[in-house]
């Protein structure tokens, strides 16, 4: 992986800088998707799968922005990635160091989809070239909002004690895996290229 490591020069602020290209996604996004998820019926509810088909997008524009990126921009450190739990969600709460897993965070930012205003995502990434090397993990307080749906229809809300994993279709070339669950403060799910990666990292994600 590229060195994130500075030279002296001034540069803008890692949040900062991903910020603006993650605002403009997102008004994106809003276009595509605000309106199904904002005249839902039930009004309240946040359909996993329509969260889902969001991030897919987010994924790949912050993928593409970690791959252009100079060899020189430094990702979020520790601070940084309080603080933007803190600025988002108002939350004490903060994501796991995957650092011993090889996964350091790369770019982050706000991103406020529709139907659930306040979050954030950061974006992790693993020494190699492989395609698997980025981990996408994104935050938004729990109001008990996000739903599934079991085979027949009916709604199944996302509990503390609850794990929800799916994996995209295959034939779609941004294909990944997702693994959500709530610590009943959050929902927080996670991206990964494969759901091997993700099953890998449970433990350390804090999954149930």
């Amino acid at each position: 992986m590229r060195s994130r490591i500075g030279d002296g020069r001034k540069s803008l602020h890692p949040i900062a800088l991903s910020a603006a290209i993650l605002l403009v996604s997102v008004a994106i996004l809003v276009g595509i998707y605000g309106r199904r998820l904002d005249e839902r019926p039930s009004g309240n509810l946040v359909p996993m799968g329509e969260v889902l088909d969001a991030l897919r997008q987010m994924q790949v524009a912050m993928q593409l922005d970690a791959i252009h990126r100079s060899p020189d921009a430094a990702g979020p450190t520790s601070a940084d990635v309080a603080e933007l739990v803190r600025s988002t969600t108002g939350s004490q709460w903060r994501p796991p160091d995957l650092a011993p897993a090889g996964f350091v965070p790369v770019i982050g930012g706000p991103i406020d989809l529709p139907g659930c205003a306040g979050g954030g995502g950061l974006l992790y990434e693993r020494d190699g070239e492989q395609p698997d090397r980025f981990l996408l993990l994104y935050f938004t307080p729990d109001h008990g909002r996000f739903v599934t749906f079991d085979t027949y229809g009916r709604i199944e809300p996302l509990t503390a004690s609850q794990t929800f994993a799916e994996v995209d279709d295959a034939t779609d070339p941004s294909s990944a895996a997702t693994l959500a669950y709530s610590n009943g403060e959050m929902v927080i799910i996670y991206r990964a290229a494969s759901a091997d990666v993700l099953e890998q990292l449970r433990t350390t994600l804090g999954a149930p």
